[in-house]
């Protein structure tokens, strides 16, 4: 059953009758809610359990749910069978490399806990597209430290957090980001022509040793790159040949 939203903290402020005061204090209001803005932003998801968010003197009582089905590496179903959608994460889709661990990571943080959750919008999907948290901190972050989701650009209170998570898994090779996902030499001896997905246009794109940007490319299998042994492969595939590119790669 669908429970009643419940307005913000900072709604219920704003009703409150303003009193004059000094431009000192009033800069200290003016900060202290900026801070609860920024911790409980969003709609709040009804659900069984309650946590207790503070914010300077201030605090909020929020409702909690747990996850009854994980459906991939960025989304699951709450006990009200809403389909939840991880903001600013995203993981391998079905069929491509690391598809199940991340599946398995998002498991791992999520069964059996109480979540809270702050809603940013809600997709065409229908899905309430949300920060996640537990008592262990946010699930989109550690999803994306573990290496198994990337995160999308974008700017809100969760920026900096989220692009630092990032980082770290970079930097320590994990997840998506290893040798298991991010592929440097052909698989197949021979087979060397780099078959490149574009972020955000979907564009297919190959090239072969001898194109000017064969050395940049790099062939990331969670997000659909993979390798050729010859140019019509490519073509079968989908793909077309990239720029600066000679007129054959000498396998047809």
């Amino acid at each position: 059953m669908r429970r009643r939203y419940q307005p913000p903290l900072w709604c219920k402020l704003k009703s409150v009758p303003k009193k004059k005061k000094s431009k000192k204090k009033s800069k200290k209001r003016a900060l202290s809610k900026k801070k609860i803005a920024g911790v409980i932003a969003g709609t709040i998801i009804a659900g069984s359990s309650f946590w207790v968010l503070k914010s300077g003197k201030h605090q909020v009582i929020v409702p909690t749910y747990q996850s009854i089905n994980v459906i991939d590496g960025d989304s699951f179903t709450t006990q009200e069978n809403e389909n939840i959608r991880l903001e600013a994460v995203d993981a391998p889709d079905k069929g491509l490399c690391g598809y199940e661990e991340a599946k398995k990571e998002l498991t791992k943080l999520i069964k059996g806990k109480p979540l809270y959750i702050k809603t940013t919008f809600v997709d065409f999907n229908r899905r309430p597209v949300s920060y996640v948290y537990t008592t262990k901190g946010s699930v989109n972050a550690n999803l994306v430290k573990s290496g198994w989701g990337r995160v999308k650009t974008k700017k809100d209170t969760e920026s900096a957090t989220m692009k630092k998570a990032s980082e770290y898994a970079k930097k320590n090779n994990l997840g998506v980001y290893s040798s298991l996902c991010l592929s440097k030499e052909p698989e197949k001896p021979g087979c060397n022509i780099k078959g490149n997905i574009s972020r955000g246009q979907g564009t297919k794109i190959y090239y072969f040793p001898g194109c000017s940007n064969y050395s940049l490319t790099l062939i990331e299998k969670d997000l659909g790159d993979r390798w050729f042994c010859t140019e019509s492969q490519a073509k079968k595939a989908g793909f077309k040949r990239g720029g600066g590119c000679p007129d054959s790669v000498g396998g047809k």
